[in-house]
């Protein structure tokens, strides 16, 4: 597996025009021959474009709003997750209640319910299981922030991973998180510009 750094694509719908079918991956290409409809969603475009950007290997994918990131490289990282979403009012103390941990919606209390916190923590919380390979929703509450050790992170309990996340263009919240050394470098593709504001960084 080549030694390239971990990286994170990102793009918006105004990348879509970019995507390449005859550039689709075996198992993409099968999905859109199950469910030509794909095709049209901005989605769905617009990450497929930044797979066909991509280093190997892919490791995550990701979209929101027409926004997509793809986490890829990383040649000596065992594991890599990616998640962003759209930032929008919700019951956060209701959501976390299903998703979170007693310390996890602590910290969000004290902070009062804000946005950018639930999301911020929703993000790792997803990344967290992609890299695991764990199931949505179900095991939302068995990763997250480790507890009583501020700037870490767990999958199971298990430590050792490391993540950083980012609010991009004030609507949409970013997670990145891996397995093992080394760093992110993010990376906007297709023209696409944006304000990208580091939240938090775990290690």
């Amino acid at each position: 597996m080549p030694d390239t750094p971990l990286t994170c694509l990102l793009a918006d719908e105004h990348c879509a025009d970019l995507y390449r079918s005859d550039l689709l991956d075996k198992q993409d290409a099968l999905r859109l021959q199950a469910q030509p409809a794909l095709a049209q969603r901005a989605d769905w475009r617009v990450s497929r474009y930044l797979k066909q950007q991509a280093v190997s290997p892919v490791r995550s994918l990701s979209h929101s709003k027409g926004v997509a990131a793809v986490l890829c490289g990383g040649g000596k990282i065992l594991a890599a997750g990616v998640d962003i979403e759209h930032i929008r009012p919700r019951d956060f103390a209701s959501l976390a209640e299903w998703v979170a941990q007693p310390h996890e919606q602590a910290i969000l209390a004290e902070s009062g319910w804000q946005a950018d916190d639930f999301y911020e923590l929703w993000t790792l919380k997803e990344a967290l299981l992609k890299a695991g390979k764990l199931g949505f929703p179900e095991a939302m509450k068995v990763v997250g922030r480790q507890r009583g050790e501020e700037g870490k992170v767990h999958v199971q309990g298990q430590g050792g991973w490391r993540g950083v996340t980012y609010k991009i263009d004030r609507h949409f919240m970013l997670a990145c998180v891996w397995l093992g050394e080394g760093q992110l470098e993010l990376r906007l593709e297709g023209g696409f510009e944006a304000d990208v504001v580091r939240v938090g960084k775990y290690d």
